[in-house]
């Protein structure tokens, strides 16, 4: 390949990049790694500007490895291209070659911060206290980011040693964090790991009163275009909801060029945080800034019972969230936990309506045009991207549950306290305790001749239906 040519695909690479486009920019570049004469800077560059809109991208990651080893083949053995291949060795689970890079950066950089960290990340969580001690006493932005996560990741580190105590201690410092742009990321930080902390030494009727507080005080600015591109070439959107296996979507729809809308929902307001449904990240994503009228909207639903199950395993390993969901599953069982949740208005998931992200945040309208189920993702995709003439990927099963079969773990009361109280959404979506899904049901697939019938109330956390399209008279669902 001439230099010519190498130079024009390493530009339209990064034109592409910057509009989003990573599979595009990854399709261009790719042939710059066999090629003799691309300078090993040229790879170098590649690999660190696809890092910084790769976050986990398992495709990205992949092709930044291969750049960094080929730039070190090359010649191009400094801190930065080791450090490039350190993290994508630990992020594409090659973790034996991403510890032993960690221990030549340590070797050839002991006063870089940078590779004490990457010396933390590569051990197992409970030896990473010393390394992260290190890079902390290293590092010269102890008040910005950087500080904050450092301090983060010792303090989880101290909790898998078991050292609650010392947890706390870095609580109070990250809660001491000095005004300005990243005490408030800090403050999250800190309140976190003092729920942590508290759930690991049993205290759970204080970690309960921690997460009411929580809820009542917490804050994020919302700015989700700072981790989503502003658009995609096919207009494509996902909405993930969370256990309704849209890990397992996220990695399949890579090469559709979709919008990966994360945890959020859409509003024609400005983008906002809410505290009901995320204690974590910005919850509502401005619908006219990542859509327009070519915009196709995609989500998942998961059978209700089977999506109670499962929400109440993860909760109960993580903590997994910030709600009280989190002491309740640790304090009851299922049963216990499950009754609690449908008496509970506070958090999602709650006594209201379970999949409401599928609906915009002021009007409650339908957005979506199509839904996927968990229980059949390869099928709803392959039949969605036949209809809107798109290549359909595999699906790959991510993040399988090891719990069995949900129906063992119900009995007649909790299978009549759920028919009461999410009956909207059974009757929506047509789930079914013994076989999964009703034969029929008013929202599956191709849903975009419901968007006139369909709203969600966010006061009542109901949803009505109307008897025909823009009917004014919409009834409660179920009524009549």
């Amino acid at each position: 390949m001439e230099l010519e040519n190498a130079r024009r695909r390493y530009e339209s690479g990064f034109a592409s990049l910057e509009n989003g486009r990573i599979i595009e920019a990854i399709a261009l570049w790719t042939p710059l790694l066999h090629a003799n004469i691309s300078p090993p800077d040229y790879l170098r560059v590649m690999a660190l500007r696809l890092m910084q809109r790769a976050q986990r991208d398992p495709v990205a990651w992949t092709f930044i490895v291969k750049a960094a080893e080929a730039a070190r083949q090359r010649g191009l053995d400094d801190g930065d291209t080791l450090r490039l291949l350190a993290w994508g060795y630990l992020l594409t689970d090659r973790k034996a070659e991403g510890a032993e890079i960690a221990n030549l950066l340590v070797a050839r950089h002991p006063h870089d911060w940078r590779s004490w960290k990457i010396k933390a990340s590569a051990s197992p969580r409970g030896e990473a206290v010393p390394h992260l001690q290190t890079a902390l006493a290293l590092q010269p932005f102890p008040d910005d980011r950087v500080g904050i996560d450092l301090l983060n990741d010792l303090g989880e580190a101290h909790l898998a040693r078991g050292e609650a105590g010392q947890a706390r201690a870095v609580a109070r410092l990250l809660a001491r964090f000095p005004a300005g742009p990243w005490r408030e990321p800090a403050l999250t930080m800190g309140l976190y790991l003092e729920f942590q902390a508290l759930v690991s030494t049993g205290d759970l009727d204080a970690a309960e009163a921690l997460t009411r507080t929580i809820l009542a005080a917490i804050s994020v600015p919302a700015d989700p275009l700072t981790e989503i591109p502003h658009g995609c070439d096919r207009g494509l959107i996902y909405i993930h909801i969370p256990k309704t296996g849209g890990s397992s979507i996220n990695k399949a729809i890579i090469g559709l060029d979709a919008l990966n809308a994360k945890h959020r929902y859409l509003t024609n307001g400005p983008p906002r945080f809410d505290p009901y449904y995320s204690m974590s990240t910005p919850s509502a994503l401005s619908l006219p800034t990542v859509a327009n009228g070519n915009s196709r909207i995609f989500s998942s639903v998961r059978n209700i019972y089977a999506f109670l199950f499962s929400y109440y395993n993860w909760v109960r390993r993580g903590p997994g969230s910030w709600t009280p969901h989190s002491v309740w599953a640790i304090r009851w069982d299922f049963e216990g936990w499950l009754s609690h949740v449908a008496e509970s208005d506070e958090a999602w998931v709650s006594n209201g309506f379970v999949f409401f992200q599928l609906f915009e945040e002021l009007s409650g309208a339908l957005v979506v045009d199509w839904i996927l189920r968990t229980e059949s993702l390869q099928e709803d995709l392959n039949a969605m991207c036949a209809a809107w003439g798109l290549a359909a990927p595999a699906v790959p099963h991510e993040n399988r549950g090891a719990h069995g079969d949900y129906r063992q773990h119900y009995t007649p009361r909790m299978i009549d306290l759920i028919e009461k109280t999410w009956a909207d959404d059974i009757q929506l979506f047509g789930f079914d305790f013994e076989n999964g899904y009703r034969a029929t049901a008013p929202l599956h697939r191709d849903v975009a001749a419901m968007k006139g019938r369909v709203r969600y109330d966010r006061v009542t956390r109901r949803v009505r239906l109307a008897d025909a399209p823009d009917d004014p008279d919409l009834i409660p669902l179920g009524a009549g």
